[in-house]
C-alpha cells in the first residue's frame, strides 16, 4: 500500500484525461478545466494508481483529508508575497520544491478563508506554481498580477491557466479541507499572514 504519509494533492488540466486516455485516480473540480489527483514523494513523484486507490478507500475514510494535511505540514513555503501600500496582503505565490507538491496549497481553504475573509481567486499558470489573490487587489495592483500570471503561464514547462479563478472553483469537501484535530502547524500559518 502506498504510504499515506508521503501522498499530497495535486491539481493538473482535465487534458490530461480527455486527451490521453489517462485512468488514474482524480477528482473532478468545479472548473472542470481542472482535476485533483494524488502524487506521493519517495524517489521522486509518482502518482497514485488505481489499485493504492482502492487500498485507500478500504483502509480509511479519511486518507483524502490527511494527504491535503500533509501539503498543510510542509513548509508553508511561498516563493513571494505583496502587500499594498496600506500594508494588506494583496496575494501569495507558492512554487514546488522538490518534494512538495506546494502549488496545492491553495486548496488549504479553511486558512485562506482566514487570510483573505475578503474573499480570493486562484491563479494556475504552471502546475508547480499557485497563486491566491485577495478580491480586494484592484486597479493597477489588479492588472499588475494578472501580467505576472500571465507571463508565467507563456513561460510555464506544464501549462495551466494565464487567468483569475474564483476560489469556488477550486472548493473541496468540507470534510477533506479541515485540518486535522490538534494540528500545530495551522495558528503558525495564520500568525505569517493574518491581518493584526
Amino acid at each position: 500500500m502506498v504510504d499515506l504519509r508521503h501522498l499530497q494533492p495535486l491539481i493538473v488540466p482535465a487534458e490530461y484525461v480527455q486527451l490521453n486516455n489517462w485512468d488514474l485516480p482524480h477528482l473532478p473540480l468545479p472548473n472542470p478545466a481542472f482535476l485533483l489527483t494524488w502524487v506521493a514523494f519517495g524517489e521522486g513523484l509518482t502518482y497514485l494508481t488505481r489499485d493504492e486507490y482502492v487500498e485507500l478507500e478500504a483502509a480509511s475514510a479519511q486518507w483524502p483529508q490527511q494527504a491535503l494535511d500533509n501539503v498543510r505540514q510542509t513548509q508553508w513555503f511561498h516563493r513571494q508575497s505583496k502587500e499594498s501600500e496600506t500594508g494588506a496582503l494583496e496575494w501569495i505565490a507558492f512554487v514546488n520544491d522538490e518534494d512538495t507538491c506546494s502549488s496545492s496549497k491553495v486548496l488549504l481553504q479553511a486558512e485562506l478563508r482566514r487570510i483573505f475573509p475578503e474573499g480570493y481567486w486562484i491563479a494556475l499558470p504552471d502546475r508547480a506554481c499557485g497563486l491566491v489573490v485577495s478580491t480586494q487587489c484592484t486597479g493597477e495592483a489588479l492588472t499588475d498580477v494578472q501580467n505576472l500570471v500571465a507571463h508565467m503561464h507563456a513561460a510555464a514547462t506544464t501549462p495551466m491557466s494565464p487567468l483569475l479563478h474564483p476560489s469556488a472553483d477550486f472548493q473541496l469537501p468540507e470534510q477533506w479541507a479541515a485540518p486535522l484535530a490538534g494540528d500545530p502547524t495551522f495558528a503558525a500559518i495564520l500568525a505569517l499572514f493574518e491581518k493584526k
